[in-house]
């Protein structure tokens, strides 16, 4: 399947709800997230809405628009969303592939974060089990 595809989309929601271990990771974690991607092939920006209810992907919707897009340009509401994520393609096929860590993926000013910092990184650990959890789909055609 083609990574960040309508597919692909699908295969996490669908991991989050019958896999053991992931589960298992995230009890307890309800909150909204944003993930923008930008650039991706077929000259396209995605936006991908996300909702997660202790651990579940409740909602997890794809946008996409001709890059470069208005999506770029969209305020971010801290009341609606905990984080909103920003990167290029690139960068988050990297972070996808175990190329790169988090960390490095921060540190590099190429993976943007918006939202009240302070309360994601409460929830850091969170972010990076749901991160693991959408490397562990497999196999993905980048």
């Amino acid at each position: 399947m083609k990574y960040l595809s309508q597919e692909w989309i699908d295969a996490v929601k669908e991991k989050s709800d019958k896999d053991a271990e992931y589960l298992k990771k995230a009890k307890g974690e309800t909150f909204k997230a944003q993930l923008l991607v930008t650039d991706c092939p077929g000259g396209v920006d995605k936006l991908i809405d996300g909702d997660l209810e202790d651990g579940r992907v409740m909602l997890f919707e794809l946008e996409e628009k001709p890059a470069p897009s208005a999506l770029r340009a969209m305020p971010f509401d801290t009341k609606q969303c905990l984080l909103r994520i920003t990167c290029s393609y690139e960068m988050f096929a990297k972070l996808n592939k175990g190329e790169i860590t988090l960390i490095q993926a921060l540190s590099s000013g190429a993976y943007k974060l918006d939202g009240d910092i302070a309360k994601i990184m409460e929830r850091i650990g969170s972010v990076i089990t749901f991160n693991e959890l959408m490397a562990s789909i497999a196999p993905v055609e980048y």
